[in-house]
């Protein structure tokens, strides 16, 4: 109880002191407090990541500036996607390790946005569900190559109404 007691003091003297600087001008988000401010990182660690060691991670990658260059050279100095209208609230994925299904589906999302104008959320739930059969493991966790693989083989992914997030594995409703 005193951990989570000196956890949560000491993340309001974080939050407080960054919220002065928001104030201040000198950072551009306000931070609160959630259902995480009594943990340390130590304990929302272990109870929340859920990081999965792979082959796919340990590859050495090297990276040429010459490609790098030119992929960058139509990136603009900056870009705030709230002046797009490309604002969503932060979403809580529970106990479930789910990560990796939320940064491909709001990687997807994002690119729909920039195709038709508005937020249309895809369903983060049938990448949990669905992509064990690629080598994710529900709410055990998962990759992201493991996702994607999934998403070209099944073709698409449905939006988020027609199969909403459930922080638990259940039976696919998209089987491919």
């Amino acid at each position: 109880m005193e951990r989570r007691r000196t956890a949560f003091e000491k993340n309001l003297e974080e939050i407080n002191s960054h919220n002065r600087e928001f104030e201040e001008g000198k950072s551009q988000f306000r931070m609160g407090l959630n259902k995480f401010a009594d943990l340390d990182n130590e304990l929302y660690k272990k109870q929340m990541v859920r990081m999965r060691d792979t082959n796919h991670r340990k590859m050495d990658v090297e990276i040429n500036d010459e490609i790098v260059g030119a992929a960058a050279k139509d990136v603009p100095d900056s870009l705030d996607w709230r002046t797009k209208g490309f604002v969503t609230s932060p979403v809580n994925q529970k106990t479930c390790g789910s990560c990796y299904a939320f940064s491909i589906s709001y990687a997807i999302t994002g690119q729909i946005m920039q195709r038709i104008g508005r937020l249309e959320y895809v369903s983060q739930q049938q990448l949990v569900d669905c992509s064990v059969e690629t080598g994710n493991q529900g709410c055990a966790g998962g990759s992201l190559r493991y996702t994607l693989k999934y998403l070209e083989k099944c073709g698409g992914i449905m939006r988020q109404v027609d199969y909403p997030y459930t922080s638990s594995v259940s039976t696919t409703k998209n089987p491919s």
